[in-house]
């Protein structure tokens, strides 16, 4: 049996490649050409990428024993983390922090994020910043301009995804932009604060297609920030996901509106 969980051509055509003899999918489409078991998929009752998934394995008759997500490394991983944190900021909440986005859109301005830091820190907490190569310059300033005893840039250590989630493991909430740190940190059961470049416009469109809905943290407590309204273009094109090439929709977001979500979410840390 195999799975072709997103409904486009591609995908249906490498289950048909794949030889096995039920393939189940997406229905719609000309995908309907290479799935033999075509699955329709009720998207105003399932919405999140997670739930939609499980949704075509329990139309085939399987049973889901869980719904949890799964995150995997070693008691290796977890020492090396450890190491990495050693005595920094024992007395303190740990924020990890998400710096980077693989869509510029994404990516919330490093200044002004710089403003809610310094305001968050003085409100008792500890920052550490993870991010990829291209994150390296923003870490650094934030490094530069932050409280040096309270913030920890891992970063410039390019660590990969298992020792950056095990040190998302040693720590007591997220805050930061829509990308996999947020994932991890939703998988570990941590709090998380997550900046989106939907606007809250998206109810005049098709919800399922707005990011903050489909990959929005998954069984954690959590707060989606969003802008008001879609600018320029994107308010045109009456869309809710920002497409503009740069820093754009995201960028309305205030440092008081982060600032008040992290005093939100201070009820369900656990330290």
């Amino acid at each position: 049996m195999n799975f072709a969980f997103l409904n486009d051509m591609t995908h249906a055509l490498m289950s048909y490649i794949s030889g096995a003899k039920t393939r189940v999918g997406l229905g719609g489409g000309m995908s309907n050409i290479f799935l033999n078991n075509p699955i329709a998929v009720d998207y105003t009752k399932v919405i999140q990428w997670c739930e939609k998934n499980l949704f075509i394995v329990h139309a085939c008759g399987l049973k889901i024993n869980s719904d949890e997500l799964e995150l995997w490394y070693d008691s290796e991983d977890i020492r090396i983390a450890k190491n990495i944190l050693g005595d920094f900021a024992p007395n303190r909440l740990k924020i990890a922090f998400g710096l980077g986005a693989n869509h510029i859109e994404r990516r919330y301005p490093v200044k002004k994020y710089l403003v809610a830091l310094k305001k968050i820190i003085n409100k008792g907490a500890a920052i550490v910043i993870l991010g990829g190569p291209s994150e390296m310059d923003d870490a650094k300033f934030l490094e530069d301009n932050l409280p040096k005893k309270f913030v920890l840039n891992v970063v410039k250590l390019n660590l990969g995804w298992r020792i950056d989630s095990a040190i998302i493991s040693q720590t007591d909430m997220y805050l930061g932009n829509d990308t996999g740190t947020q994932h991890v940190s939703a998988t570990l059961k941590k709090p998380v604060i997550v900046l989106s470049r939907d606007s809250k416009d998206h109810e005049r469109t098709m919800q399922y297609y707005c990011e903050h809905i489909r990959f929005a943290p998954y069984h954690t407590e959590s707060i989606v920030l969003m802008p008001e309204h879609s600018l320029g273009d994107c308010a045109q094109n009456l869309q809710a996901t920002c497409w503009a090439g740069k820093s754009h929709c995201i960028a309305q977001i205030t440092p008081e509106e982060i600032i008040a979500a992290f005093d939100e979410m201070l009820k369900f840390v656990k330290i």
